[in-house]
């Protein structure tokens, strides 16, 4: 939603930046977020990606690829 509806890219997102809030996650601590523009911003965007990847990975979670998350979240478009 923060890419799609904001346009923008957290770029400095890990687990420790979500929380869940009635059942749904919000992301938090976004000072250094900036607009899908930006000319770091799909560099920043997969560096999120790796991070939360990362994570889930150690938790055993079944997780898509990070460039499968990557074409989901950007539909393609960067």
């Amino acid at each position: 939603m923060l890419y799609q509806k904001a346009e923008l890219v957290h770029a400095d997102l890990s687990e420790y930046n979500i929380m869940i809030w009635d059942g749904e996650p919000v992301l938090f601590d976004i000072s250094q977020a900036v607009p899908v523009e930006h000319p770091m911003a799909s560099k920043f965007l997969r560096r999120d990606l790796k991070n939360l990847h990362r994570y889930f990975k150690k938790l055993n979670v079944d997780v898509l690829s990070v460039e499968e998350t990557y074409r989901r979240v950007t539909r393609g478009k960067r």
